[in-house]
């Protein structure tokens, strides 16, 4: 099936392996190899067996080989009813991970199999990227999609493709024909990220009203993060405050939440206060705040009152170095934070400002647990 010499040729027999509005694909045993039949409206079912007269036999000019069946010509396919038994590997099932393919895998070259349950997590040019499997062993793999192939990162699909390998010896699930889509309600749906948005740690009096905000995007709640304190002086770590069931996220504006570390509390019984009356829970002068997610990754680390790095083997961010975000709280207004303003969706489209930031005459309030003044959200 893979060499036709002739055209036209005659291929016989060969089993339906997959059909869709395109055509369907044949291939003559279990472990191929096949091609794909470009046909409109066929009229064969997975399980038959053909005989077929080939019009064309084409190659992409990335060398994807197909077959052009002319299906105005008497004669042209013959069908015999059948069974399909296991034409197709079920990848599913079978854990095997495609990126760590080696020459020992080179029986599946150009082998039909399927995929069931995969979520798209990215799309970039004609290749998709694909995590299936059980949760303790996902496999992660690279699909080429056909133009038409209306893929979105949050999909749910099943799917049936053939396995090539490229010019680098790399291994790809490559697909000519529709999808099944089981659950495509996370499409459009932002990828997951959060970041601290505001944080207050001195004022004028004896530090009151100490605490963090965490705003995420994706995420209703923040169990199994953890805000890791650092002191400046010598990189250690002095605090971890892990987040439980009670971080969920409120106040949400868009598909922006946001979650208040309570530093501030009067009385001993608070959850996230270690000293008596939770008083001077983050320490005052030059440190750092990282912010660690629930599979113990940094995800943002910020520095205030100069420069961090960390040399702690219990911290997460062991080696990890910022620089000063260039806004401080010394001996400021009582009631007021450093805070990210401007607009935009990430970190990253934000600035810091504070109560003493130069040209800033009146300070602005905290807003723990809501949008900061000042800042906007869009393209999220």
């Amino acid at each position: 099936v893979a060499d036709v010499p002739i055209v036209p040729a005659t291929i016989c027999p060969a089993t339906v392996t997959v059909t869709s509005s395109q055509g369907f694909f044949i291939q003559d045993s279990e472990a191929g190899p096949g091609i794909f039949v470009v046909q409109e409206a066929p009229t064969v079912t997975p399980g038959d067996t053909v005989e077929l007269e080939a019009a064309a036999v084409s190659e992409t000019d990335d060398g994807r080989r197909f077959m052009q069946v002319d299906s105005h010509s008497a004669g042209s396919l013959v069908i015999t009813e059948g069974e399909l038994e296991g034409y197709a590997q079920d990848l599913s099932t079978a854990g095997i991970d495609f990126t760590q393919l080696s020459g020992g895998y080179s029986d599946y070259d150009e082998e039909l199999v399927s995929v069931s349950g995969a979520l798209v997590t990215a799309i970039e040019g004609g290749d998709a990227t694909i995590v299936y499997g059980p949760e303790d062993s996902e496999i992660t793999a690279t699909l080429r999609a056909a133009e038409w192939a209306e893929l979105c990162v949050g999909a749910i699909i099943d799917l049936s493709a053939v396995v090539t390998r490229d010019e680098d010896g790399q291994y790809r699930l490559e697909t000519w024909w529709d999808f099944s889509w089981l659950d495509d309600s996370g499409c459009g749906a932002p990828s997951p990220r959060a970041w601290i948005n505001e944080f207050h740690y001195d004022d004028e009096t004896s530090n009151e009203q100490e605490g963090i905000e965490i705003a995420a995007v994706g995420l209703k709640s923040l169990a199994g993060w953890t805000v890791e304190l650092i002191n400046g002086k010598n990189g250690a770590l002095y605090r971890a405050i892990g987040l439980g069931e009670e971080a969920v996220l409120g106040n949400f504006t868009g598909e922006v939440g946001f979650y208040h570390i309570d530093l501030s509390c009067t009385d001993d019984s608070c959850m996230y206060c270690k000293s008596s009356g939770c008083k001077h829970e983050i320490q005052n002068g030059h440190d750092a705040l990282i912010l660690v997610n629930d599979a113990s990754e940094v995800v943002q680390m910020i520095c205030y009152e100069g420069t961090v790095t960390v040399i702690d083997e219990s911290s997460a961010a062991n080696g990890l170095h910022c620089d000063d975000i260039g806004v401080a709280e010394k001996n400021g207004p009582t009631g007021v934070s450093l805070f990210l303003e401007g607009d935009g969706c990430d970190f990253e489209d934000f600035t810091w400002a504070g109560p003493q930031e130069p040209n800033r005459a009146d300070p602005q309030e905290s807003t723990f647990g809501a949008v900061n003044t000042g800042q906007t959200f869009s393209g999220c």
